[in-house]
């Protein structure tokens, strides 16, 4: 409980305000997520043992190995991602009442935002998959086309552009699609106009997160 004068005074001092009373219930919800998370902490941790088996051949035999190996971990990375996307919607949910400075129950909260969320959720996590694997498959082969002709540059900066700018609606889509009630096309629309409108602040919490 605050009096008057104990109140925060903007949405700065109510956000650290926040982050001091819901510590614990920070914990929890993030371990909830983890769960969903697990496949690509799992599939993410054999890889990098076969990745540093492969690396330990010969150069050249290594270099034609690490495309492989990334080449197929991105691939199982998508259906990965694609469960880490539903658990994305419960998280953020519990984290948007919380920074609204609103009540919110971690487990029934989560369980229910997960309930009514998980088309778009699951839908946006393949697109992050499918960003990662063909955003690697774009910058490889235009990079070998730019061997020849250097104006092979422009598509391979423009995948990687659009990749990352893809990354940077992750942070504003997730809160919209539990906030909101609306189709993924305007989701992914409404995004895109936010981002860009506020390309420095986006591309400068792209690099803090």
């Amino acid at each position: 409980d605050y009096t008057p004068d104990r109140l925060p005074a903007n949405r700065r001092a109510l956000f650290f305000e926040m982050l001091r009373v819901r510590l614990g219930g920070l914990v929890g919800v993030n371990l909830l997520y983890l769960a969903f998370c697990l496949p690509a902490l799992i599939w993410s941790f054999v890889n990098l043992q076969v990745l540093f088996y492969a690396l330990q051949s010969e150069e050249q035999t290594a270099l034609s190995a690490l495309s492989g190996v990334l080449s197929w971990y991105l691939l199982g990375m998508i259906p990965c991602l694609a469960l880490a996307g539903v658990g994305a919607t419960g998280e953020m949910y519990v984290l948007r009442n919380w920074a609204r400075d609103q009540h919110a129950f971690v487990l029934s909260d989560f369980k229910d935002a997960v309930k009514g969320n998980w088309r778009c959720g699951l839908a946006v996590g393949l697109l992050n998959g499918l960003s990662l694997f063909l955003g690697y498959i774009c910058y490889v082969f235009y990079g070998q086309m730019a061997a020849q002709s250097s104006l092979w540059l422009i598509p391979q900066m423009l995948s990687l552009t659009l990749c990352g700018v893809w990354w940077m609606m992750n942070m504003v889509i997730y809160p919209m699609m539990v906030t909101y009630d609306m189709k993924l096309r305007h989701l992914i629309r409404n995004s895109a106009i936010i981002v860009v409108a506020r390309l420095p602040w986006s591309v400068l919490f792209l690099a803090l997160t």
